[in-house]
């Protein structure tokens, strides 16, 4: 059997870190904490589970993560978050894991990020998140730290959840991308993406544009490509631009085979654009198509969710009070709870009731 070492870089995290500490204990032969100064009780309870925790200054966070890979003994090391949960059916999976490892490389689990009104995951993407220790594998990029993948990888079914209980400073990673570019860094093509999605997320949508398009200049990985498309095409429609909004996402369509994504981004387009019609085109062909790389961002609500909700708002747009309601009831199938079309169809209703009785 072979043994992992959990490694954690943490700061002021009393809040939520015993929850993943409590779960990490049952699967991990190691846990390594390394405490980028913490002013609360972080580090205390970090020794209630492990005697291995260490302190060190924050310069980013590859230094952090490969500071704490250096103090890892195991045969493999596997990163988590404070504010990571493991579901129970995943730590009995990474149980049961440790019997099989020896072959791989590296492995890639799902990482879930974002969730619906009730609890289920709707955004999801795979991180390469268990690797063989001592092989070379170290973390790069000042904010948004990754590994590149690489030797004999295995895509498992294993998600970690990040599930955020403390309100963060939005303008931290911003932050850390500004002071690199005053120092006069060279910022790679992954951290122009994510520079560029850092001002994106805090409404700099010129700024964001600017890098977007710089980034897509010079290239990078597929899934990023198509995600700066997509940030870009959304930014566009939000000036009013909505050809250049339409064209930056159809230009996804030269990288991948159509995604959910990809249409519904067509779809929003051309419905911000009043063209009703074009716009349930798209949509509907979110329903038939899948996202097939792993590595890509998925939003699972734009595989229906999304298309019926939207559909639904077409139809009505066009007059046809039935088929908003048709559409968005299959929307509320999907999520029953949905507080979104619960009120689009309470709208439907009192305007098909309106109607009828004018014709009555």
């Amino acid at each position: 059997m072979k043994t992992i070492s959990v490694c954690m870089i943490v700061k002021d995290e009393e809040h939520c870190i015993e929850r993943i500490l409590r779960q990490a204990k049952k699967f991990a032969d190691e846990i390594i904490i390394v405490d980028t100064y913490s002013e609360d009780k972080t580090p205390e309870i970090a020794l209630k589970y492990t005697n291995r925790v260490y302190k060190t200054e924050f310069q980013d966070f590859s230094q952090a993560r490969n500071y704490s890979l250096s103090l890892a003994e195991s045969d493999y090391v596997m990163w988590l978050d404070a504010d990571d949960v493991l579901p129970d059916e995943s730590v009995e999976k990474l149980i049961a894991l440790k019997n099989s490892l020896g072959a791989q490389d590296m492995i890639m689990l799902p990482y879930e990020t974002a969730f619906d009104e009730d609890g289920n995951p709707t955004f999801r993407y795979f991180r390469e998140r268990i690797f063989r220790n001592r092989a070379g594998y170290v973390f790069e990029g000042a904010v948004h730290e990754a590994v590149a993948p690489r030797g004999e990888i295995e895509y498992l079914d294993i998600p970690i959840r990040h599930q955020k209980e403390a309100v963060r400073n939005p303008f931290r990673n911003l932050g850390i991308y500004q002071k690199l570019i005053a120092d006069g860094a060279e910022l790679c093509p992954r951290e122009k993406f994510y520079y560029a999605c850092e001002l994106y997320y805090n409404r700099m949508y010129d700024e964001a544009l600017a890098v977007f398009n710089v980034f897509l200049k010079g290239g990078g990985m597929t899934a990023n490509v198509v995600q700066a498309l997509l940030n870009s095409s959304d930014i566009y429609i939000m000036k009013g631009m909505f050809e250049e909004g339409f064209a930056a996402a159809a230009k996804a369509l030269y990288y991948v085979m159509p995604t959910p994504a990809v249409c519904c981004q067509l779809g929003y387009c051309l419905q911000k654009a009043g063209k009703y019609g074009l716009s349930t085109y798209y949509y509907g062909m979110a329903l038939t198509v899948k996202e097939t790389d792993p590595l890509a961002f998925r939003n699972t609500d734009f595989d229906a969710y999304v298309p019926y909700i939207e559909m639904g708002l077409n139809s009505y747009y066009d007059g046809d009070v039935d088929k908003a309601i048709e559409y968005t009831l299959k929307a509320k199938e999907i999520r029953p709870n949905s507080a979104l079309a619960e009120s689009n169809l309470a709208y439907y209703f009192e305007e098909k009731a309106k109607t009828e009785k004018i014709e009555g």
